[in-house]
C-alpha cells in the first residue's frame, strides 16, 4: 500500500481554466440558427443529402493545407478543409469538371459558406463577416478552431473554422453571457468544499471507523467523480485535475442527491475548503466549467459529520483500490 498521488491526474492547462466554461463548452451552431435552412434548396435541386453530424469547439488547431479566408470584425479567420473533400463536394455541384474549375467552385462554396454564417449569425454584427479572396489561410493567426463534420451523400466531410484570439475572446464571452441563467449576487453559498467521497457508515461502528489506524475502502478510484458541497449538500459532481500542482476541476452535472440510509452515519471525506470569488461561483452548477482552486495536490484529507470535522486521513491505493485510513 502506499500513498495516493494526485500529481498523477490529468493535467488542466490555463487555456481549460480561461476556456472551457465559454468557448470549449459552448453549443456555437445555436448562433446560426438558419445555417442549414440556407443551403436546403440548393441540396435538394442537385439531390444532394446531408446532415451536420458535430460542431466542435477546440483549441487544438489542425494545420491548414487548403482553404480560404473570411474576415469578422477586422480580423481573418479560416475555413480549412481536406483539398480532396472539397473536390468531392464541387463534383456534386458540377459533375467531371477539370481541376481548375473544382477550384473554382470550391471558392464558390467557401463564398457562400462565409455570406451564409452572415445572414444567419446572431453573436456579432452580419456585415463585419466577409470574404477575403486577396489572403492565404497561412497568415491566419489561428489561435482556436470550431471542427463541423457532415455527412454529405453518406461521406464524411470535416470543415475547420480556424478564428483568432479576438474572435475567440468574443464568442467566449458570448457563450458565458448566453448560458448565464442566474444573478451571482443572489447565491449564498456559504461553505463550499472539495469532497472525494461521502461514506455511510452504520452508526453504531462510527467509533470503530474512526480509530486512528482505521482502513476505510473507498468507491474512488482517481477517475470517478468527486462533490462539490455547500453546508454538506452537494450542488454538483466535478472531475478532479492536476491545475499547476493544485486541485482542479470540471463540473460533469449538477447535484446528485447522496444515498442516505435508515440507521449510518454519512461521513465526508473533504480535500478541502472552496475559497472562490463571487463572479465563479455560478460556475459550480454550470456543466462544463473548468475551475482552478488553490488547494495543494495532497493525500491528506479530514472527514467530517455533518459538516464539523471529526478525525485526519490519508488516502492510500493498493494496487486499484483507494482506502482511507484514519491518522
Amino acid at each position: 500500500m502506499q500513498d495516493w498521488n494526485p500529481e498523477q491526474l490529468e493535467k488542466m492547462n490555463s487555456d481549460l481554466v480561461n476556456y472551457g466554461s465559454g468557448f470549449l463548452s459552448s453549443r456555437l451552431e445555436r448562433l446560426v440558427p438558419s445555417l442549414s435552412a440556407q443551403w436546403g434548396p440548393l441540396f435538394h435541386t442537385l439531390n444532394i443529402e446531408s446532415k451536420v453530424l458535430s460542431v466542435i469547439p477546440t483549441l487544438d488547431v489542425s494545420s491548414a493545407n487548403y482553404g480560404f479566408v473570411g474576415i469578422v470584425e477586422e480580423e481573418e479567420f479560416a475555413v480549412v478543409v481536406d483539398k480532396e473533400q472539397a473536390g468531392y463536394l464541387s463534383s456534386l455541384l458540377v459533375p467531371n469538371s477539370d481541376s481548375i474549375s473544382l477550384d473554382i467552385i470550391s471558392e464558390y462554396l467557401a463564398r457562400r459558406f462565409i455570406s451564409s454564417l452572415s445572414t444567419s449569425w446572431s453573436g456579432v454584427d452580419k456585415d463585419s463577416i466577409k470574404f477575403d479572396s486577396q489572403k492565404e489561410i497561412s497568415l491566419v493567426n489561428a489561435r482556436a478552431a470550431i471542427k463541423i463534420e457532415l455527412s454529405v451523400n453518406n461521406k464524411n466531410i470535416n470543415i475547420e473554422l480556424q478564428i483568432g484570439e479576438k474572435l475567440l475572446s468574443k464568442l467566449d464571452g458570448l457563450w458565458r453571457r448566453q448560458t448565464s441563467s442566474f444573478n451571482v449576487s443572489q447565491l449564498k453559498y456559504t461553505n463550499l468544499a472539495l469532497v472525494l467521497e461521502k461514506i455511510n457508515v452504520p452508526v453504531e461502528e462510527l467509533n470503530t471507523f474512526l480509530e486512528v489506524g482505521a482502513k476505510i475502502p473507498l468507491e474512488f478510484s482517481g477517475n470517478t467523480p468527486v462533490s462539490i458541497t455547500n453546508e454538506d449538500d452537494v450542488i454538483s459532481l466535478a472531475k478532479l485535475y492536476n491545475c499547476d500542482s493544485s486541485f482542479g476541476f470540471k463540473i460533469l452535472s449538477k447535484a446528485k442527491i447522496p444515498d442516505y440510509k435508515p440507521n449510518m452515519a454519512m461521513l465526508s471525506v473533504v480535500i478541502g475548503d472552496l475559497n472562490l470569488p463571487l463572479e465563479k461561483s455560478g460556475l459550480l452548477t454550470t456543466v462544463g466549467s473548468y475551475i482552478s482552486t488553490d488547494l495543494a495536490l495532497t493525500n491528506q484529507v479530514s472527514v467530517s459529520l455533518e459538516g464539523k470535522k471529526v478525525a485526519s486521513a490519508s488516502i492510500m491505493v493498493d494496487g486499484s483500490q483507494y482506502s482511507l485510513i484514519i491518522k
